[in-house]
Protein backbone atom coordinates (compact mmCIF):
# COMPACT_ATOMS: atom_id res chain seq x y z
CA UNK A 1 0.00 0.00 0.00
CA UNK A 2 1.12 3.84 -0.74
CA UNK A 3 2.17 5.32 2.18
CA UNK A 4 -0.54 8.50 2.68
CA UNK A 5 1.15 11.24 1.23
CA UNK A 6 4.32 10.38 3.24
CA UNK A 7 3.10 11.03 6.52
CA UNK A 8 3.44 8.46 8.90
CA UNK A 9 2.02 9.92 11.55
CA UNK A 10 -1.40 10.13 9.69
CA UNK A 11 -0.96 6.07 9.74
CA UNK A 12 -0.10 6.05 12.94
CA UNK A 13 -2.78 8.24 14.20
CA UNK A 14 -5.33 5.56 12.42
CA UNK A 15 -3.79 2.77 13.74
CA UNK A 16 -4.04 3.99 17.48
CA UNK A 17 -7.40 5.36 16.81
CA UNK A 18 -8.85 1.56 16.04
CA UNK A 19 -7.45 0.45 19.69
CA UNK A 20 -9.65 2.89 21.13
CA UNK A 21 -13.27 3.37 18.98
CA UNK A 22 -14.71 0.63 18.16
CA UNK A 23 -16.48 -0.41 14.48
CA UNK A 24 -19.25 1.49 13.73
CA UNK A 25 -18.80 4.20 16.03
CA UNK A 26 -20.21 6.92 14.38
CA UNK A 27 -18.72 9.90 16.95
CA UNK A 28 -15.27 9.03 16.36
CA UNK A 29 -15.79 8.82 12.50
CA UNK A 30 -17.50 12.37 12.51
CA UNK A 31 -14.99 13.50 14.88
CA UNK A 32 -12.03 12.29 12.56
CA UNK A 33 -13.64 13.19 9.77
CA UNK A 34 -13.69 17.49 11.39
CA UNK A 35 -10.90 17.17 13.22
CA UNK A 36 -8.51 15.21 11.62
CA UNK A 37 -6.57 11.80 12.97
CA UNK A 38 -4.05 13.10 14.87
CA UNK A 39 -6.32 16.23 16.73
CA UNK A 40 -9.04 13.60 17.57
CA UNK A 41 -5.90 11.19 19.05
CA UNK A 42 -4.67 13.52 20.96
CA UNK A 43 -7.41 14.80 22.59
CA UNK A 44 -8.06 11.15 23.73
CA UNK A 45 -4.81 10.40 25.19
CA UNK A 46 -4.29 13.73 26.49
CA UNK A 47 -7.49 14.65 27.98
CA UNK A 48 -7.09 18.34 26.14
CA UNK A 49 -9.97 20.49 26.33
CA UNK A 50 -11.49 21.16 22.63
CA UNK A 51 -11.36 24.99 21.84
CA UNK A 52 -14.40 26.28 21.51
CA UNK A 53 -14.99 26.67 17.93
CA UNK A 54 -14.17 22.83 17.67
CA UNK A 55 -17.58 21.88 20.26
CA UNK A 56 -18.85 24.43 18.21
CA UNK A 57 -18.85 22.67 15.24
CA UNK A 58 -20.85 19.81 16.95
CA UNK A 59 -23.82 21.54 17.45
CA UNK A 60 -26.47 20.24 20.26
CA UNK A 61 -24.67 16.73 19.92
CA UNK A 62 -21.53 18.18 21.78
CA UNK A 63 -23.07 16.29 25.15
CA UNK A 64 -23.25 13.15 23.09
CA UNK A 65 -19.48 13.59 22.09
CA UNK A 66 -18.16 14.20 25.34
CA UNK A 67 -19.78 11.04 26.52
CA UNK A 68 -17.82 9.09 23.53
CA UNK A 69 -14.64 10.76 24.29
CA UNK A 70 -15.05 9.88 27.75
CA UNK A 71 -15.40 6.07 26.50
CA UNK A 72 -12.58 5.95 24.57
CA UNK A 73 -10.32 7.59 27.45
CA UNK A 74 -11.06 4.58 29.76
CA UNK A 75 -9.36 2.20 26.87
CA UNK A 76 -6.43 4.49 26.44
CA UNK A 77 -4.25 1.41 28.68
CA UNK A 78 -4.61 -0.38 24.57
CA UNK A 79 -3.11 2.13 22.65
CA UNK A 80 0.28 0.91 21.31
CA UNK A 81 0.07 1.59 17.46
CA UNK A 82 3.63 1.23 16.67
CA UNK A 83 3.94 -2.56 18.11
CA UNK A 84 0.22 -2.91 16.45
CA UNK A 85 1.76 -2.22 12.95
CA UNK A 86 5.23 -3.96 13.73
CA UNK A 87 2.86 -7.18 14.25
CA UNK A 88 0.58 -6.51 11.26
CA UNK A 89 4.14 -5.92 8.92
CA UNK A 90 5.95 -8.92 10.34
CA UNK A 91 2.93 -11.17 9.18
CA UNK A 92 3.25 -9.84 5.55
CA UNK A 93 0.07 -7.14 6.00
CA UNK A 94 -0.59 -3.69 6.56
CA UNK A 95 -2.98 -0.74 7.12
CA UNK A 96 -4.92 0.56 4.62
CA UNK A 97 -6.42 4.05 5.38
CA UNK A 98 -9.07 6.32 3.67
CA UNK A 99 -5.76 8.49 2.85
CA UNK A 100 -4.11 5.55 0.52
CA UNK A 101 -5.13 6.15 -3.05
CA UNK A 102 -6.31 2.20 -2.92
CA UNK A 103 -8.25 2.79 -0.36
CA UNK A 104 -11.89 1.31 -1.27
CA UNK A 105 -14.40 3.96 -1.96
CA UNK A 106 -17.70 1.61 -1.67
CA UNK A 107 -17.09 2.11 1.76
CA UNK A 108 -17.69 5.91 1.73
CA UNK A 109 -21.18 4.78 1.42
CA UNK A 110 -21.44 3.97 4.71
CA UNK A 111 -21.47 7.84 5.85
CA UNK A 112 -20.53 8.53 9.59
CA UNK A 113 -20.12 4.46 10.03
CA UNK A 114 -17.42 4.11 7.76
CA UNK A 115 -13.99 2.29 8.88
CA UNK A 116 -11.34 4.44 10.43
CA UNK A 117 -8.84 1.96 8.85
CA UNK A 118 -8.39 -1.36 7.45
CA UNK A 119 -6.02 -3.92 8.57
CA UNK A 120 -5.27 -6.40 5.85
CA UNK A 121 -2.50 -9.66 5.62
CA UNK A 122 -2.40 -11.39 1.78
CA UNK A 123 -2.50 -9.31 -1.13
CA UNK A 124 -2.29 -5.54 -0.87
CA UNK A 125 -5.53 -4.29 -2.92
CA UNK A 126 -9.26 -4.65 -2.34
CA UNK A 127 -11.14 -5.38 -5.36
CA UNK A 128 -13.55 -2.94 -6.83
CA UNK A 129 -17.18 -3.36 -5.36
CA UNK A 130 -18.50 -3.31 -8.68
CA UNK A 131 -16.76 -7.15 -9.46
CA UNK A 132 -17.46 -7.98 -5.95
CA UNK A 133 -20.00 -10.20 -4.75
CA UNK A 134 -20.47 -10.93 -0.79
CA UNK A 135 -21.93 -14.68 -0.26
CA UNK A 136 -23.31 -15.45 3.32
CA UNK A 137 -25.64 -18.02 5.24
CA UNK A 138 -26.11 -20.29 7.66
CA UNK A 139 -22.98 -21.90 9.85
CA UNK A 140 -24.98 -25.17 9.97
CA UNK A 141 -24.96 -25.34 6.35
CA UNK A 142 -27.24 -28.25 4.67
CA UNK A 143 -25.62 -30.14 1.88
CA UNK A 144 -28.45 -28.67 0.13
CA UNK A 145 -27.03 -25.25 0.89
CA UNK A 146 -23.47 -26.34 0.33
CA UNK A 147 -23.91 -27.75 -3.32
CA UNK A 148 -26.11 -24.38 -4.22
CA UNK A 149 -23.32 -22.08 -2.70
CA UNK A 150 -20.68 -23.74 -5.11
CA UNK A 151 -22.78 -23.70 -8.03
CA UNK A 152 -22.79 -20.74 -7.93
CA UNK A 153 -19.38 -19.92 -7.00
CA UNK A 154 -18.62 -21.51 -9.72
CA UNK A 155 -20.30 -19.24 -12.16
CA UNK A 156 -18.99 -16.02 -10.77
CA UNK A 157 -15.21 -17.70 -10.74
CA UNK A 158 -16.00 -18.11 -14.51
CA UNK A 159 -16.81 -14.59 -15.03
CA UNK A 160 -13.94 -13.18 -12.35
CA UNK A 161 -15.78 -11.73 -9.82
CA UNK A 162 -14.58 -12.28 -6.43
CA UNK A 163 -16.70 -13.58 -3.70
CA UNK A 164 -16.45 -12.09 -0.51
CA UNK A 165 -17.77 -13.38 2.90
CA UNK A 166 -16.81 -13.41 6.67
CA UNK A 167 -14.63 -17.17 7.22
CA UNK A 168 -17.44 -18.48 9.47
CA UNK A 169 -17.82 -21.85 9.50
CA UNK A 170 -21.28 -22.81 6.74
CA UNK A 171 -21.72 -21.45 3.72
CA UNK A 172 -18.63 -18.94 4.15
CA UNK A 173 -16.20 -21.51 4.39
CA UNK A 174 -18.12 -23.14 1.42
CA UNK A 175 -18.24 -19.91 -0.58
CA UNK A 176 -14.20 -19.26 0.21
CA UNK A 177 -13.76 -22.81 -0.85
CA UNK A 178 -14.99 -22.88 -4.18
CA UNK A 179 -13.97 -19.89 -5.37
CA UNK A 180 -10.61 -21.01 -4.58
CA UNK A 181 -10.96 -24.17 -6.24
CA UNK A 182 -12.28 -22.70 -9.16
CA UNK A 183 -10.48 -18.90 -9.80
CA UNK A 184 -7.80 -18.58 -12.49
CA UNK A 185 -5.73 -15.91 -13.80
CA UNK A 186 -4.39 -12.96 -11.81
CA UNK A 187 -7.88 -11.87 -10.37
CA UNK A 188 -8.82 -11.85 -6.71
CA UNK A 189 -10.97 -15.01 -6.12
CA UNK A 190 -12.14 -14.46 -2.31
CA UNK A 191 -11.41 -11.63 0.45
CA UNK A 192 -12.88 -12.24 3.84
CA UNK A 193 -13.80 -9.52 6.61
CA UNK A 194 -13.42 -11.01 9.98
CA UNK A 195 -14.76 -9.40 13.54
CA UNK A 196 -11.32 -9.35 15.14
CA UNK A 197 -7.93 -8.65 15.14
CA UNK A 198 -5.66 -11.06 11.94
CA UNK A 199 -3.32 -12.65 14.26
CA UNK A 200 -5.82 -14.90 15.69
CA UNK A 201 -7.69 -16.06 12.82
CA UNK A 202 -11.19 -16.99 14.19
CA UNK A 203 -13.12 -19.46 14.00
CA UNK A 204 -9.82 -21.66 14.73
CA UNK A 205 -11.42 -24.59 12.81
CA UNK A 206 -11.19 -22.44 9.58
CA UNK A 207 -7.17 -21.13 10.08
CA UNK A 208 -6.07 -23.47 7.38
CA UNK A 209 -8.83 -22.22 5.10
CA UNK A 210 -8.13 -18.48 6.21
CA UNK A 211 -4.14 -18.49 5.63
CA UNK A 212 -5.19 -19.86 2.05
CA UNK A 213 -7.51 -16.92 1.36
CA UNK A 214 -4.34 -14.66 2.25
CA UNK A 215 -2.10 -16.39 0.30
CA UNK A 216 -4.33 -15.54 -3.17
CA UNK A 217 -6.68 -13.16 -1.78
CA UNK A 218 -7.21 -11.04 1.13
CA UNK A 219 -8.26 -11.00 4.79
CA UNK A 220 -9.37 -7.64 6.24
CA UNK A 221 -10.70 -6.63 9.61
CA UNK A 222 -11.48 -3.29 11.09
CA UNK A 223 -10.13 -4.63 14.79
CA UNK A 224 -6.07 -4.10 14.95
CA UNK A 225 -3.69 -7.28 16.06
CA UNK A 226 -4.40 -8.28 19.54
CA UNK A 227 -8.51 -7.77 19.87
CA UNK A 228 -10.60 -10.67 19.75
CA UNK A 229 -14.06 -10.95 18.17
CA UNK A 230 -17.51 -10.62 20.18
CA UNK A 231 -21.20 -10.34 19.43
CA UNK A 232 -21.16 -6.88 18.16
CA UNK A 233 -17.85 -7.09 16.47
CA UNK A 234 -19.09 -9.62 13.96
CA UNK A 235 -22.95 -7.61 13.28
CA UNK A 236 -20.75 -4.57 12.40
CA UNK A 237 -18.57 -6.48 10.51
CA UNK A 238 -21.57 -7.36 8.45
CA UNK A 239 -22.13 -3.66 6.71
CA UNK A 240 -18.59 -4.00 5.30
CA UNK A 241 -19.07 -7.00 3.52
CA UNK A 242 -22.07 -5.15 1.85
CA UNK A 243 -20.80 -1.97 0.90
CA UNK A 244 -17.67 -3.86 -0.22
CA UNK A 245 -19.82 -5.87 -3.17
CA UNK A 246 -22.40 -4.85 -5.37
CA UNK A 247 -24.39 -7.38 -4.31
CA UNK A 248 -25.00 -10.15 -1.15
CA UNK A 249 -26.14 -13.19 -2.09
CA UNK A 250 -27.75 -15.24 0.97
CA UNK A 251 -27.87 -19.04 0.53
CA UNK A 252 -29.25 -19.99 3.77
CA UNK A 253 -29.99 -18.17 7.01
CA UNK A 254 -32.79 -18.90 10.10
CA UNK A 255 -34.84 -16.40 11.09
CA UNK A 256 -32.83 -14.13 12.93
CA UNK A 257 -29.34 -14.34 11.61
CA UNK A 258 -25.95 -12.79 11.01
CA UNK A 259 -26.57 -13.48 7.16
CA UNK A 260 -30.07 -11.30 7.52
CA UNK A 261 -28.17 -8.33 9.21
CA UNK A 262 -25.87 -8.33 6.06
CA UNK A 263 -28.46 -8.28 3.97
CA UNK A 264 -30.36 -5.55 5.73
CA UNK A 265 -27.10 -3.96 5.32
CA UNK A 266 -27.12 -4.06 1.61
CA UNK A 267 -30.25 -3.23 1.31
CA UNK A 268 -29.58 -0.07 3.26
CA UNK A 269 -26.91 1.18 1.26
CA UNK A 270 -29.14 0.41 -2.01
CA UNK A 271 -27.00 -2.93 -3.11
CA UNK A 272 -28.96 -5.65 -4.41
CA UNK A 273 -29.62 -8.65 -2.58
CA UNK A 274 -30.42 -12.18 -3.82
CA UNK A 275 -31.95 -15.50 -1.54
CA UNK A 276 -31.66 -18.78 -2.62
CA UNK A 277 -34.99 -20.02 -1.71
CA UNK A 278 -34.93 -23.95 0.29
CA UNK A 279 -37.33 -26.52 1.46
CA UNK A 280 -40.52 -25.49 2.98
CA UNK A 281 -39.89 -27.67 6.30
CA UNK A 282 -35.54 -26.61 6.72
CA UNK A 283 -34.79 -23.98 9.55
CA UNK A 284 -31.79 -22.36 7.34
CA UNK A 285 -34.45 -21.93 4.44
CA UNK A 286 -36.65 -20.08 6.66
CA UNK A 287 -34.27 -16.47 6.79
CA UNK A 288 -34.31 -16.72 2.80
CA UNK A 289 -37.78 -16.90 2.35
CA UNK A 290 -38.42 -14.06 4.84
CA UNK A 291 -36.36 -11.97 2.81
CA UNK A 292 -38.38 -12.92 -0.11
CA UNK A 293 -41.67 -12.23 0.90
CA UNK A 294 -40.19 -8.74 3.27
CA UNK A 295 -37.85 -7.05 1.00
CA UNK A 296 -36.96 -6.36 -2.47
CA UNK A 297 -34.73 -9.18 -2.40
CA UNK A 298 -34.20 -11.47 -5.75
CA UNK A 299 -35.37 -14.74 -6.31
CA UNK A 300 -31.70 -16.71 -7.44
CA UNK A 301 -32.78 -20.34 -8.17
CA UNK A 302 -30.10 -20.74 -11.43
CA UNK A 303 -27.04 -18.69 -12.97
CA UNK A 304 -29.74 -16.34 -15.32
CA UNK A 305 -31.24 -15.20 -11.89
CA UNK A 306 -27.18 -14.60 -10.61
CA UNK A 307 -26.53 -12.80 -13.55
CA UNK A 308 -29.51 -10.79 -13.17
CA UNK A 309 -28.37 -10.17 -9.80
CA UNK A 310 -24.75 -8.78 -10.40
CA UNK A 311 -25.77 -6.75 -13.60
CA UNK A 312 -24.17 -8.88 -15.73
CA UNK A 313 -25.30 -8.85 -19.67
CA UNK A 314 -23.61 -10.95 -22.18
CA UNK A 315 -25.42 -9.34 -24.54
CA UNK A 316 -24.48 -5.58 -23.80
CA UNK A 317 -22.10 -3.70 -26.37
CA UNK A 318 -18.61 -2.94 -24.98
CA UNK A 319 -17.81 0.04 -24.58
CA UNK A 320 -15.98 1.05 -27.38
CA UNK A 321 -19.67 0.37 -29.31
CA UNK A 322 -21.60 2.45 -26.76
CA UNK A 323 -19.59 5.77 -28.08
CA UNK A 324 -21.28 5.94 -31.53
CA UNK A 325 -18.40 8.54 -32.76
CA UNK A 326 -20.12 8.86 -35.68
CA UNK A 327 -23.76 9.86 -37.05
CA UNK A 328 -24.78 6.17 -37.52
CA UNK A 329 -24.56 5.71 -34.03
CA UNK A 330 -25.45 7.09 -29.74
CA UNK A 331 -23.99 6.73 -26.84
CA UNK A 332 -27.38 5.61 -25.79
CA UNK A 333 -27.16 2.60 -28.65
CA UNK A 334 -27.65 -0.82 -27.04
CA UNK A 335 -29.02 0.35 -23.80
CA UNK A 336 -32.15 -0.46 -22.05
CA UNK A 337 -35.14 2.51 -21.69
CA UNK A 338 -34.60 2.20 -17.74
CA UNK A 339 -30.84 2.60 -18.39
CA UNK A 340 -31.36 5.38 -20.89
CA UNK A 341 -32.91 7.38 -18.80
CA UNK A 342 -30.67 6.75 -15.97
CA UNK A 343 -27.62 7.68 -17.92
CA UNK A 344 -29.54 10.67 -18.81
CA UNK A 345 -30.09 12.01 -15.52
CA UNK A 346 -26.32 11.66 -14.82
CA UNK A 347 -24.46 14.88 -14.33
CA UNK A 348 -20.98 15.38 -16.35
CA UNK A 349 -19.00 16.75 -14.02
CA UNK A 350 -19.77 16.54 -10.08
CA UNK A 351 -21.11 13.27 -9.17
CA UNK A 352 -24.68 12.63 -7.82
CA UNK A 353 -26.33 10.43 -5.20
CA UNK A 354 -28.39 7.00 -5.28
CA UNK A 355 -31.51 9.21 -4.12
CA UNK A 356 -31.29 12.15 -6.35
CA UNK A 357 -31.34 9.54 -9.35
CA UNK A 358 -34.39 7.74 -7.42
CA UNK A 359 -36.21 10.98 -7.33
CA UNK A 360 -35.45 12.07 -11.18
CA UNK A 361 -35.99 8.69 -12.58
CA UNK A 362 -38.47 7.41 -10.21
CA UNK A 363 -36.55 4.16 -9.70
CA UNK A 364 -36.19 1.65 -7.09
CA UNK A 365 -32.22 2.20 -5.48
CA UNK A 366 -31.80 -1.63 -6.03
CA UNK A 367 -32.72 -0.71 -9.48
CA UNK A 368 -30.47 2.51 -10.34
CA UNK A 369 -27.63 1.16 -8.59
CA UNK A 370 -27.89 -2.31 -11.13
CA UNK A 371 -28.11 0.19 -14.22
CA UNK A 372 -25.23 2.59 -13.02
CA UNK A 373 -22.84 -1.26 -12.63
CA UNK A 374 -24.00 -2.07 -16.01
CA UNK A 375 -23.13 1.60 -17.91
CA UNK A 376 -19.95 1.34 -15.12
CA UNK A 377 -18.91 -1.73 -17.29
CA UNK A 378 -19.58 -0.59 -20.69
CA UNK A 379 -17.50 2.69 -19.84
CA UNK A 380 -20.74 4.99 -19.57
CA UNK A 381 -20.45 5.84 -15.65
CA UNK A 382 -17.96 6.18 -12.87
CA UNK A 383 -18.03 6.59 -9.30
CA UNK A 384 -16.67 9.66 -7.77
CA UNK A 385 -16.50 10.95 -4.34
CA UNK A 386 -19.57 12.92 -4.90
CA UNK A 387 -21.07 10.27 -6.38
CA UNK A 388 -22.07 9.09 -9.54
CA UNK A 389 -21.65 10.92 -12.84
CA UNK A 390 -21.74 9.88 -16.28
CA UNK A 391 -18.87 9.51 -19.24
CA UNK A 392 -19.14 11.17 -22.20
CA UNK A 393 -16.91 10.37 -25.13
Amino acid sequence: MTQAGNDKSIRIARAALTQVIEPADTYGSVLVDRWGPARTLDVILRNDHPLGAEWQSLGEHAGKFRDALGRWQRKKSYVNPERALDRITSMGGGLLIPEDPEWPVALDDLGPQKPLGLWWIGRPEVPSSTKTIAIVGSREATNYGTHATQRFVRWLAAHHFCVASGGAYGIDAAAHRAALDHGTGEYMPTLAVLAGGLDQFYPAGNHRLLEQIAERGTVLSELPPGFRPNRYRFLHRNRLLASLSTATLVVEARWRSGAQNTAGHALELGREVGAVPGPVDSASSTGCHRLLRETPAQLIADESDLADLVGWDEDLPVAVELHGSDESGSVLDGLSDQARMIFEALPVRSGTTIDKLCSITGSSAGEVMRQLVRLQRAGRSEKVASGWRKIVA
